[in-house]
């Protein structure tokens, strides 16, 4: 089943695709700068947030880009709050349950480990000696 493209693909035009690698050679709308990119690297392209990752700003003019920037700006705000519902989710399946945490500690797992030593010194003991 094939993933719908996010709204980021609306302002580049696809140049080559690369199906294997997902990093597709793209051109931007408004500054026409080529470079290889996915999702994150088109926004990052817009947005700028991160001047280390290798990607070049756009340099359009403000006026143009504002709105560009501003829905950017929601799909970054979107998929933060989506992570940390999906944070927030596994850490609640990491907290252990009270009542198993209560059994776990009056399991009788080193008892019966002691059981089964017992039973195998017990089977040592009954072999024939050599003399």
């Amino acid at each position: 089943m094939l993933r719908e493209k996010g709204k980021e693909w609306d302002h580049v035009t696809i140049i080559e695709l690369k199906d294997r690698t997902h990093q597709h050679k793209v051109e931007c709308k408004f500054c026409k700068r080529v470079f290889v990119a996915d999702t994150s690297r088109i926004r990052e392209h817009f947005l700028h947030i991160n001047p280390t990752c290798g990607v070049a700003k756009c340099t359009a003019d403000e006026p143009v880009l504002q709105p560009v920037l501003e829905e950017m700006g929601a799909i970054d705000a979107q998929n933060e709050a989506a992570a940390a519902a999906a944070a927030a989710a596994a850490a609640e399946r990491r907290q252990p349950d009270r009542s198993t945490a209560a059994n776990a500690s009056t399991s009788s797992a080193p008892a019966k480990k002691q059981r089964t030593l017992g039973v195998c010194r017990e089977a040592d003991l009954a072999w024939p000696q050599p003399t």
